[in-house]
């Protein structure tokens, strides 16, 4: 949803290819997130092609740009705000709940998703605490300023970003 908004506003480089690679692995996840469990073997593969998908559209986009938007920025802004940051995908994860939520797409959805396969959708099942994620969210616009997201060129103010994270129930 960032690429194509970039695309828009910025007139960004864009490959419906890629695009269409990218989504089609984050649906194939969705889909079968219900068969996603600790410890069985066919939940690797269950998970493991998607990601190989994933790399696919980001090698013919000659970026990262399919596979990487404003909840990257918001994990790489918490593993400088979060004393004990999570895995990058769990972070991950957290920010496209509430990125997906600014984008107006189903956010709720992506939460039920997150659930089903164990993932945390919450500051405190992650381990971080509501004030660095909301410092989180306050910083990802900077990470990349060459690469438009949702986030705009300014960003979230503390209070638009307590008010997502609240809202989204990502913190509490």
């Amino acid at each position: 949803l960032d690429w194509r908004l970039a695309v828009r506003l910025r007139h960004e480089e864009y490959s419906s290819t890629a695009a269409t690679l990218a989504e089609y692995a984050a649906h194939e996840i969705i889909d079968r997130a219900g068969l996603i469990k600790p410890n069985l073997e066919e939940s690797v593969w269950i998970a493991i092609r998607p990601m190989i998908v994933a790399g696919i559209a980001m090698s013919v986009a000659g970026s990262s740009r399919p596979c990487s938007g404003s909840e990257h920025l918001f994990s790489h802004a918490l593993d400088r705000t979060a004393k004990h940051a999570g895995l990058h995908g769990e972070q991950c994860g957290m920010g496209a709940i509430m990125m997906m939520y600014l984008h107006g797409g189903d956010w709720q959805g992506l939460q039920r998703t997150l659930r089903t396969i164990g993932a945390p959708v919450t500051a405190r099942e992650l381990g971080a605490s509501n004030e660095e994620v909301v410092e989180a969210l306050v910083q990802a616009h900077t990470l990349r300023p060459e690469r438009y997201t949702i986030l705009g060129d300014n960003g979230l103010t503390r209070e638009a970003a307590q008010r997502l994270a609240s809202v989204t129930g990502v913190i509490g």
